[in-house]
């Protein structure tokens, strides 16, 4: 690894190729990185997708300990549209569905850690209590004035699960 071919270049520090299809196709970017999801951070997890409050802050626990660098969903975007270099080990956190439990208790431990997140909110239920509490207007618009958080649209209507 790392030695120059028969032309003397290391093909590692060889720039991206060119993508050859529209100029909004996501290829710029060869770098990896993951992204984790989530549903409901909740202390009594009821359905599968569901993390407790314990379990999701060992998993930001762990991704301390691995020295994983957790980026924006914007910066993964700037990567794959422009060939912005992410730094090693980078992952994404996201969040479905508006869930109450986001606010109250996956927030708290994102901006213990310092966690940049988005989350993408079914506006059909802000401030509406289905069999689960949603954040409201008025938490999103904290979470998008403080700026940790970035506040997406994921649907209006949620088809049933």
């Amino acid at each position: 690894p790392g030695e120059a071919n028969a032309g003397g270049e290391d093909p590692r520090t060889r720039p991206a190729p060119t993508p050859s299809g529209p100029p909004t196709l996501l290829v710029q970017g060869t770098q990896e990185a993951a992204v984790l999801m989530y549903h409901d951070i909740t202390p009594r997890p009821s359905v599968y997708f569901d993390v407790s409050v314990s379990e999701f802050e060992q998993h930001l626990r762990m991704l301390k300990d691995a020295e994983a660098n957790v980026i924006s969903l914007a910066d993964l975007y700037d990567h794959l549209a422009a060939g912005k270099l992410l730094p090693p080990r980078a992952v994404v956190l996201t969040f479905d569905d508006c869930y109450l439990g986001q606010y109250e208790h996956a927030y708290p431990l994102l901006k213990q850690y310092g966690y940049p997140a988005t989350f993408f909110i079914h506006t059909g239920v802000v401030g509406v209590k289905t069999s689960r509490d949603h954040m409201t207007w008025e938490q999103l618009q904290e979470l998008d004035r403080e700026g940790l958080v970035r506040v997406e649209c994921h649907t209006v209507s949620h088809p049933e699960d």
